[in-house]
């Protein structure tokens, strides 16, 4: 598992319309130290983008599963990984992937998902949406 880094945005920068959730490339960042703790730290040439989520294809367990008004929300562990990580993929993916819930009610779905767990898939995300999905 990785280390935790600080970044710091000076001047305008830290005044950017940058929102929590985006993917974003910082370059010409200069890594500093102070009291143990080290920090990125924008300089005078650096420059932020927003930057598309790159697409992974994995394979794991669905774990849990929760829904919300819109989602199926779950958190799938992956083999090679000791923590689990969290999606969301839209109803109309869970339905295609398990047919039968067609049947089921929205308000008896998540019940439903429940009781198939854990369930072994391979899913194509781009961030922590899942674009498509199918069972291993």
């Amino acid at each position: 598992m990785g280390k935790k880094v600080d970044v710091t945005l000076w001047r305008e920068m830290a005044e950017d319309d940058l929102k929590i959730g985006q993917y974003l490339s910082i370059s010409h960042c200069m890594l500093n130290e102070w009291q143990l703790h080290r920090s990125l730290n924008t300089t005078r040439n650096s420059k932020i983008q927003i930057t598309q989520t790159l697409t992974t294809t994995l394979r794991g367990n669905i774990d849990f599963i929760t829904l919300n008004d819109i989602a199926v929300e779950f958190a799938l562990k992956v083999d090679s990984k000791e923590q689990c990580q969290d999606f969301s993929v839209y109803f109309a993916i869970i339905r295609s992937v398990f047919p039968e819930t067609l049947q089921v009610r929205l308000e008896d779905l998540e019940n439903y998902l429940l009781q198939k767990l854990p369930t072994l898939v391979e899913l194509i995300a781009q961030g922590s949406n899942v674009q498509n999905m199918h069972l291993i």
